[in-house]
């Protein structure tokens, strides 16, 4: 679907979708707006427009909702606009807006997050990620202090004027709309360059991940303003040159960490090392202990790692079930991986973007049934597109993989035909060898059945029973063969194996139980019983053998 202003931003939450833009301070007609989409299967553009919110003169430059998605956070200038959400009355109240950023050239606001319903953390140009608090009903000293003048924001501002830094914020500070309430409540100032990105650990709310422009990134704890773990740059493209086809880049490494992302378990961490020119680096990290055992820091190791795109990569955003991540370039490339192995897969998409992709987010499908996420993708080339990911059968192959995945299914497909084969043959003989020692019927011996059948005579029973038994051995074996895997076939001719040496053994030491071997050797027939036993004891030791290999190595 195509919109009338290029999407500055996109968040997800609760089944609806904010996107953000507009055509700035031109006067080109197109309004500066906030937009709320619900997935539609009905509307043919797939989408359908539930509220909107109008900016006036000042571009909405990012939008992020809060995780129950009542609330909504617009980057405008240098400062933050907060929306209340009513969807049963399909309207976007103005809370309270402030400024956020302090930079003494080009104050911006990059980036906002929640936690929660009653903070904000938000981060720009002046390189500070600033937390907030916001409340209602202001206190007395509140009121009497009132708007502090750093963190007002005018109503009415010349848009192609620079927004000037006359002062710089105070802990405490707040601005008052009414009754709602917003108070800078903490500085982090461990970076020294525009924010890049922010993101807050959702399932325990306090660890929070920010990149910025000086090639940082930065985990640190809500309630603190020191850095538990510093991500390394170069440690991170070690490990990827060295598992993935990339060739080291010579010279000063000039990789930014462009993206941030928690899982939503909160035990994984995925960040973007990104650069202007050259391939970008998925990094997949995780704690190197379960638990901070260490109050002034907390180590992150590199898992895995993926090239992300062959171009700077501006998004990124991780599945509710956190099954999938997805990777969005700045050429409009999306790219979807296993969150378990970072194995590429694939998605089927309604179009495809031209231009910067400036926001994600995933979706479950509205039926509970369906097995299929939505990723939907805005993009500065005005299209809101929506993309189906299937939950399985989705991987992406090389041409090696694809190769050596078919000759690993063929030697599969015939070392379990050859197991199929041994486990009826096995089930066949043991059968005959207990008829002939047991009953009246096969007198001339076990194999005395296959005789007949060859020659066509069915003057005996032997013939009818020989039939029975194959029959009976072959049914076995596919009841067997079609509930088991290759691997499990092994224990199962070995557990065969063992229990028809056990059988073979006792026949043999019988008195009862007489066998007449008829192979027409006689150094062969003699105590065949014992050496048909012993043989059988050898093929069982194997394939347990087999099978215990194979599951240690899989």
């Amino acid at each position: 679907m195509q919109v009338k202003y290029p999407i500055m931003g996109l968040s997800y939450a609760r089944g609806l979708f904010a996107i953000c833009g507009g055509g700035g301070s031109l006067k080109s007609g197109i309004k500066n707006t906030v937009d709320i989409y619900q997935l539609s299967d009905s509307d043919p553009t797939g989408f359908s427009k539930e509220i909107t919110a109008d900016t006036g003169l000042e571009l909405a430059s990012g939008v992020a909702f809060s995780h129950d998605g009542q609330l909504i956070a617009v980057s405008v200038s240098a400062g933050c606009w907060v929306y209340a959400l009513d969807v049963a009355a399909k309207s976007m109240k103005l809370l309270v807006k402030f400024r956020t950023d302090f930079h003494e050239d080009e104050s911006s606001q990059t980036c906002a997050r929640f936690v929660g319903n009653a903070t904000i953390l938000t981060g720009g140009e002046d390189g500070v990620v600033r937390v907030w608090r916001l409340s209602r009903d202001p206190s007395k000293p509140e009121k009497k202090a009132g708007t502090a003048k750093a963190l007002a924001v005018p109503e009415e501002r010349d848009p192609h004027v620079k927004v000037a830094t006359e002062q710089q914020p105070k802990l405490g500070d707040c601005v008052i709309n009414g009754v709602n309430v917003v108070t800078l409540a903490r500085e982090y100032r461990g970076h020294t360059k525009r924010i890049r990105d922010i993101d807050v650990d959702v399932s325990h709310r306090n660890l929070v991940a920010s990149s910025a422009e000086d090639q940082s990134c930065h985990l640190w704890r809500l309630t603190e303003v020191t850095p538990i773990c510093k991500f390394s740059k170069d440690d991170a493209l070690d490990i990827a040159f060295q598992r993935l086809p990339m060739k080291p880049v010579p010279g000063p490494r000039k990789h930014l960490f462009r993206c941030v992302r928690f899982a939503n378990s909160g035990r994984r961490l995925y960040t973007v090392l990104t650069q202007a020119r050259g391939d970008s680096v998925l990094i997949k990290w995780k704690p190197e202990t379960i638990a901070q055992e260490n109050e002034e820091q907390w180590n992150w190791v590199v898992e895995d790692a993926a090239i992300a795109g062959d171009k700077p990569v501006a998004s990124l955003c991780v599945s509710q079930d956190d099954r999938f991540v997805c990777a969005a370039a700045v050429t409009g490339d999306i790219k979807v991986f296993l969150t378990s192995t970072l194995q590429q897969y694939k998605k089927t998409s309604t179009g495809q973007h031209t231009f910067a992709i400036t926001g994600m987010g995933i979706a479950p499908s509205a039926d509970k049934q369906a097995p299929v996420f939505h990723l939907v993708s805005g993009g500065a080339d005005k299209n809101l597109l929506r993309h189906d990911i299937a939950l399985e059968g989705g991987i992406v192959k090389s041409g090696m993989e694809i190769v050596v995945g078919g000759v690993k299914s063929v030697v599969g497909a015939t070392v379990g035909l050859g197991l199929n084969l041994w486990m009826a043959t096995t089930l066949l003989f043991i059968l005959l060898l207990f008829i002939h020692a047991k009953t009246a019927m096969l007198l001339d011996g076990p194999l005395a059945g296959f005789s007949d059948l060859a020659s066509l005579s069915f003057d005996s029973s032997d013939g009818l029973v020989t039939i029975a038994a194959v029959v009976a051995s072959t049914v076995t074996t596919w009841l067997f063969a079609a509930h088991s895997s290759v691997t499990s076939r092994f224990f199962w001719n070995g557990l065969l194996c063992l229990l028809s040496g056990i059988v073979a053994f006792l026949v043999a030491i019988s008195v009862e139980l007489q066998v007449n071997w008829q192979t027409g050797n006689a150094s062969v027939d003699e105590l065949l019983d014992y050496k048909i036993a012993i043989f059988l004891g050898v093929c069982c030791i194997l394939f347990f053998f087999c099978h215990s290999l194979l599951v240690l190595t899989m």
